[in-house]
């Protein structure tokens, strides 16, 4: 595509950094990461040891649900707005994913809509940072610890983003972050389980490595002899060094790249503000940061015309060499859940219903031009 929806922003530091890990002979996971871990921990100002780097964000939440002692049975209240793994990751832990309306204009859950799905099965709630927009946490984890429910904090699009001053991913018990290619902080893919606690952060340690005794080889004397025992049924959810090294050099450019993004979505906002009657832009302020978005994505709402007209647009810019997509996914409608074996029925959410057929995405990324916003904007002022 001419412009394409994302693109990270790589460039010589980081080409440099991954042909120093090639050349040092050890790309798995090692040194890099456990520094890795080390500077995210800085950044979010946490202990290290509560850090722990693994292979995506779909691994975070699922070793968060296992060390939280979800099991087979529990509920889990997830909105219905979002992403699949999610919801997946529930059923990974042979849990319930109970799903939860959504803001219709927002699509984040609020305390209202967890109330409604809350029953003496519910063990957690996983409130879901959509397109790096923060959810309500301040009041969902007030009901949530007031109900004696765990919150498992998928915040994969949103690092970086923060309410009244405090990181998303530190309200909950847990916190998860991707590092996948289009996230606010990548390391062309990867995850960051943020633990309560360092017993929990070794036990997910233990965990993304097949459930050994034996995780970090940092700290190991290799003349020395030395033996595993598995000691648990785990997984293969490392992060390599490779990866890692991209992370680090990304982290350090974290505020260069997302100026950067601030600019563009303020082109954006100033384009498109003449059809406001036509089109929901984003509300949050980006000029203050942190701010209540990750900036992950632009995405805008179609108020009238349902999934029709938002089709017509996306297949219109795509013949144009702009890739539009949709903004997300009303999750209830996917067949998944019914070859999973749950009886889910899509019109029970209503806004995400709506929301899934007229959100778009628009292009965000570094590389951007600002005739290239503007071509994107003219297509939609045009056909909205």
């Amino acid at each position: 595509m001419r412009i394409p929806l994302f693109k990270p922003d790589f460039g010589k530091e980081e080409e440099e950094a991954l042909i120093k890990v090639i050349r040092s002979g050890w790309i798995a996971q090692g040194m890099q990461v456990k520094l890795f871990e080390e500077k995210i921990a800085e950044h979010i100002r946490i202990e290290p040891d509560r850090v722990v780097a693994l292979s995506s964000g779909t691994a975070a939440l699922h070793l968060a649900l296992i060390c939280a002692g979800i099991s087979a049975g529990d509920e889990v209240l997830v909105p219905s707005m979002g992403f699949v793994a999610t919801a997946e990751a529930v059923v990974y832990c042979n849990a319930v994913p109970v799903f939860t309306d959504v803001d219709k204009w927002l699509h984040t859950s609020d305390v209202s809509a967890f109330e409604s799905k809350l029953s003496n099965k519910t063990k957690a709630i996983m409130p879901v940072h959509v397109y790096g927009r923060m959810a309500p946490m301040d009041k969902l984890t007030d009901w949530a610890r007031d109900k004696g429910l765990i919150v498992i904090e998928d915040a994969a699009p949103a690092f970086g983003a923060a309410l009244s001053g405090k990181p998303a991913g530190l309200w909950g018990e847990y916190g998860c972050y991707s590092l996948q290619s289009s996230k606010p902080l990548t390391a062309g893919d990867g995850g960051i389980l943020i633990a309560p606690n360092k017993e929990k952060a070794d036990e997910a340690r233990c965990l993304r490595f097949q459930g050994a005794n034996v995780w970090d080889f940092t700290n190991i004397d290799f003349s020395d002899f030395w033996e595993e025992d598995f000691i648990k049924l785990g997984y293969s959810y490392r992060m390599t060094d490779l990866q890692a090294a991209v992370g680090l050099v990304q982290l350090k450019r974290y505020t260069e790249i997302t100026a950067k993004k601030v600019e563009l979505f303020n082109q954006y906002n100033e384009l498109l503000s003449s059809a406001s009657d036509k089109i929901f832009l984003p509300p949050e302020d980006v000029n203050n940061l942190p701010s209540t978005t990750a900036l992950q994505q632009y995405i805008i709402v179609i108020k009238d015309g349902g999934k029709e007209k938002r089709d017509g647009i996306v297949k219109k810019a795509r013949k144009k060499g702009i890739f539009l997509m949709n903004g997300g996914y009303c999750l209830p409608s996917h067949s998944l859940w019914k070859s999973c074996g749950f009886n889910v029925n899509d019109k029970e959410f209503p806004s995400a219903l709506f929301a899934g057929d007229s959100t778009i995405s628009l292009p965000l990324y570094v590389g951007l031009k600002q005739s290239e916003v503007k071509e994107v904007c003219d297509l939609l002022l045009e056909m909205a």
